[in-house]
């Protein structure tokens, strides 16, 4: 197996593993990759081509691969610990979601050879089908886990009760 299929394999299982291990937020993790794809379409090519330059032997493919992976890994740093073994599995569903998404994303917008390499399988051809929906699943759900996560406020029925 070359390195290269090794990265691509890590980076389709990193959202599974952010939200097991660290109890990350999938549904923040979801929006970290929104952003980050959001950035790879306003990042100039000469920032990408001089962040290449600067590490030797990194192609733009992978800068541009690095900018979403750490986008995720930083929501993930910053949402450890908030997810409770009740929400979990609704947690997996969007982690899963998100991996698709990446496998459906990632080789256009990065243009890693073993994404791309990827793309070019059946799998990805039936799955890329299904991309709309997939990603109006997946916002609808980190919608509803981040509205469940939010703290309730309580009204003017609870002050009376305390006087």
């Amino acid at each position: 197996m070359s390195i290269y299929i090794a990265i691509a394999i890590a980076t389709l299982l990193l959202p599974q593993l952010l939200v097991f291990l660290l109890k990350a937020n999938a549904a923040i993790l979801f929006f970290a990759l929104s952003a980050g794809v959001m950035l790879l379409d306003s990042l100039d090519p000469i920032a990408v081509s001089a962040a290449g330059s600067i590490v030797p032997g990194l192609t733009e493919a992978y800068v541009r691969l690095a900018v979403i992976v750490l986008s995720i890994a930083f929501a993930a740093a910053v949402t450890r610990g908030s997810v409770g073994m009740s929400m979990l599995p609704l947690h997996v569903l969007i982690a899963v979601g998100i991996s698709a998404l990446l496998l459906l994303l990632l080789p256009d917008a990065t243009g890693v050879p073993a994404l791309l390499r990827l793309s070019d399988q059946d799998l990805w051809a039936e799955l890329y089908r299904f991309k709309t929906i997939i990603l109006a699943l997946e916002f609808m759900l980190s919608l509803v886990v981040i509205l469940i996560a939010l703290p309730k406020k309580h009204g003017k029925l609870d002050k009376k009760h305390k006087d």
